[in-house]
């Protein structure tokens, strides 16, 4: 894949991941992702790591919650739900890719975050997965350890 450092080959060898975290936007992840899956045979394994949300100036590219009206101005906390906004856009993207290519069924998908808002990592937070096929179906409502 020319112009990008792979992140994880279908090898499973990191090549220089630090580069790709550092130099590239959420958007250039995801067009990199549905290169990925689009040139990798089968199985694959791929950790998609999105970092809008992450900076301590959010640069989101729509204002949904941020835009200004009768006068009032933006808060901090208006941007960030833009930037969280626009990250569960991107999620929603590379999962409509895996659907248009009829390989959401044929693949597992986790979503979760590293840490919670201000950077505790000693609270709750998410953790989503799908089944391939949706065999496993349920709901856990307490916290849960993962070691």
């Amino acid at each position: 894949m020319t112009g990008v450092t792979p992140i994880i080959s279908h090898q499973g060898i990191f090549e220089n991941p630090t580069t790709v975290y550092s130099e590239t936007s959420d958007e250039m992840r995801v067009n990199y992702f549905k290169q990925f899956v689009t040139e990798t045979k089968s199985p694959w394994f791929f950790h998609l790591h999105l970092v809008g949300t992450h900076y301590s100036t959010f640069k989101p590219k729509s204002q949904v919650f941020s835009m200004a009206d009768q006068g009032r101005v933006a808060s901090k906390k208006d941007i960030y739900n833009d930037a969280i906004w626009e990250n569960d856009t991107y999620l929603k993207e590379a999962v409509d890719f895996l659907v248009s290519r009829g390989q959401l069924e044929e693949t597992l998908v986790i979503i979760s975050s590293d840490h919670t808002k201000n950077w505790h990592s000693d609270r709750r937070i998410p953790l989503l997965i799908r089944f391939p096929s949706s065999t496993i179906k349920g709901k856990i409502n307490g916290n849960v350890q993962l070691a």
